[in-house]
């Protein structure tokens, strides 16, 4: 219907507020703030597990510019970290 299709419009994006007022609005807000808290979270747990308070944490990603700066734990952005290391490994494969 119109209606679902209007929820896929809005992408994966920091909602204006934390509350919405429309279906849309709520749902935007809830997988943004719910992706962010799953990422501290996780970073909370591997302190924990690790027995370490400080991290140095990367984003990587499509949608690491997104999150990163709504993640307080986060220090640094590389969104095409893994092509970089493809990259770097093709290049030392080809030395060979």
């Amino acid at each position: 219907s119109t209606k679902e299709a209007r929820l896929r419009e809005g992408g994966f994006a920091p909602p204006a507020h934390v509350i919405g007022r429309r279906t849309d609005t709520c749902m935007q807000s809830g997988v943004f703030h719910g992706v962010v808290d799953a990422v501290e979270g996780m970073l909370t747990r591997i302190r924990t597990e690790w027995a370490r308070d400080e991290l140095l944490v990367v984003a990587t990603g499509g949608y690491a510019t997104v999150v990163a700066p709504h993640t307080p734990s986060v220090h640094r952005v590389e969104p095409y970290l893994t092509l970089k290391g493809l990259a770097l490994a093709g290049d030392e494969l080809s030395r060979s």
